[in-house]
């Protein structure tokens, strides 16, 4: 097999990953965000963790959305765009955890 036959079929199973976590973080972090907006009833650290949680649901859906849609895998501008909005996903996900541990450190 050739280095680009091998190349292109070691993206496409990334992108298949892709979408496979993507989807499935995607529905995790909906559902952190849809508990923490119940019962931020008046807790703003709370509220700033639900708010956090929309943005990582808001990226994962972008790479699920996008990966599902690719139809050519050599897309290398859409590669660095998923790989950008999962990075962003996790540093928003950081974000409303430290937002939850002193909403735990101040009760």
């Amino acid at each position: 097999m050739s280095r680009q036959v091998g190349v292109r079929i070691s993206i496409k199973n990334a992108v298949r990953q892709a979408v496979y976590y993507a989807a499935h973080y995607f529905s995790a972090r909906c559902y952190a965000r849809d508990y923490l907006r119940v019962i931020s009833d008046g807790k703003p650290k709370l509220a700033q963790a639900a708010e956090r949680y929309e943005r990582v649901a808001s990226l994962l859906k972008s790479v699920w959305k996008s990966a599902i849609g690719m139809k050519k895998f050599e897309n290398a501008e859409l590669l660095r765009a998923m790989s950008q909005s999962i990075k962003e996903a996790g540093m928003a996900e950081r974000g409303g955890v430290e937002m939850i541990k002193e909403y735990l450190a101040g009760i």
